[in-house]
């Protein structure tokens, strides 16, 4: 929230279940660890050049431990499938991982001279993948980097054209959807080759979601929400509105799509994808 603090929600009786402070800095990256004990939220303020990653024990509401020695001010963090790592990234050009046992540094991945936009682990956790971009006067780079976890090598990289929003593997961790602000495009993990190119430049969505499968694509626009089919790129559904929706959110197991607005003090949608229709508006 904008007053620093962190909302936790109930999805089935869509209350509010508490209300956590402690973020000195607006946080906006969060991570559920897998087994539900922990919650991570990273928060920076740009202009101080500082942030930190807090970590919340669910069951007491409390914060367990504040992770704010590692050298960058945005963060953004994902736990790894079986719970045991924590990574984090920003723009001082390498990524942290944090073993969550004791909650210290157990390694460092290092993607050159990019920054950081978006971390995701594989189904089986054997990979890592990074969106990093940069930027100047002259050029515009943004490529994706794929790591092995074990070995801490890197073993591939993804070029693109555009600044790189979300990176996220399908569920049978066997393709790589990449979403930019031009386009969509699923990577083939084992070959790194192209599978599909999705355009959505021409439709003038500025924020793309994949559902967990690969098989639909959430795309907001500037006033309105809609739900495609990934293999033809063919609408199934839109939500239009008079406000400016942003980056939706897919439930683990697809049957839910969230979404909030940008302008303070509206509201979060969540629709049940099961029958392609809003189910209910959260204040």
């Amino acid at each position: 929230n904008r007053d620093k603090t962190v909302s936790l929600w109930d999805v089935s009786t869509r209350q509010e279940l508490a209300r956590l402070p402690g973020h000195r800095f607006l946080a906006f990256s969060f991570a559920f660890s897998p087994d539900g004990n922990f919650l991570a939220s990273a928060g920076d303020d740009y202009h101080m050049k500082k942030g930190e990653i807090l970590i919340w024990d669910l069951s007491t509401k409390q914060v367990r431990k504040n992770l704010e020695n590692q050298n960058v001010y945005f963060s953004f963090v994902c736990f790894s499938p079986d719970g045991k790592t924590l990574a984090s990234a920003g723009p001082r050009n390498s990524i942290t991982l944090w073993d969550v046992e004791t909650w210290t540094q157990k390694g460092t991945l290092e993607p050159h001279s990019n920054v950081v936009r978006c971390l995701e682990f594989s189904p089986d956790g054997k990979l890592l993948a990074a969106g990093v971009s940069h930027y100047n006067r002259n050029t515009q780079k943004a490529e994706v980097k794929l790591w092995n976890i074990e070995s801490g090598e890197e073993v591939g990289t993804l070029e693109h054209r555009w600044a790189i929003q979300t990176v996220s593997f399908t569920t049978d961790g066997k393709a790589l959807a990449v979403a930019d602000e031009g386009q969509v495009i699923l990577w083939d993990v084992e070959s790194l080759q192209h599978r599909q190119v999705i355009d959505t430049l021409a439709t003038n969505s500025s924020r793309v979601t994949i559902s967990p499968d690969g098989a639909l694509l959430a795309m907001c626009r500037a006033n309105s929400l809609s739900l495609n089919e990934t293999k033809t790129g063919n609408p199934l559904a839109t939500i239009p509105a008079n406000q400016h929706f942003d980056r939706p959110s897919f439930s683990p197991n697809g049957t839910l799509l969230a979404w909030p607005n940008s302008a303070p003090g509206e509201s979060i949608g969540l629709w049940d994808l099961t029958r392609l229709k809003p189910l209910v508006v959260s204040p």
